[in-house]
């Protein structure tokens, strides 16, 4: 979150457009942690949504520098996953490179 908004306030003087939509993306990916906090599982496909809003969100501020693909099968998608899980292991791949 504070790296977030340490971008963001970047963002705000440099291109205020592109602030406005990593505003929206993190807006997007809070209510999705705010929503599920207390779930025990959610869908694969609707973790798959919150993480490309957080895939979003490290573009803007690695730029080309990061690039992330989802390969997963459609009967895949249907099944559960612990809520914030990809984001944690996108997270830490990120951090430890």
């Amino acid at each position: 979150l504070f790296n977030a908004l340490t971008s963001l306030n970047t963002l705000i003087f440099e291109n205020q457009e592109l602030a406005s939509q990593f505003l929206q993306q993190l807006s997007k990916v809070y209510r999705y942690v705010l929503q599920h906090k207390d779930k025990n599982f959610v869908l694969i496909e609707t973790e798959l949504e919150f993480i490309t809003h957080y895939i979003r969100l490290l573009e803007t501020r690695f730029g080309s520098g990061l690039q992330i693909t989802i390969k997963i099968t459609d009967g895949d998608r249907e099944k559960a996953i612990i809520p914030v899980t990809l984001q944690i292991l996108i997270e830490n791949a990120i951090k430890h490179n």
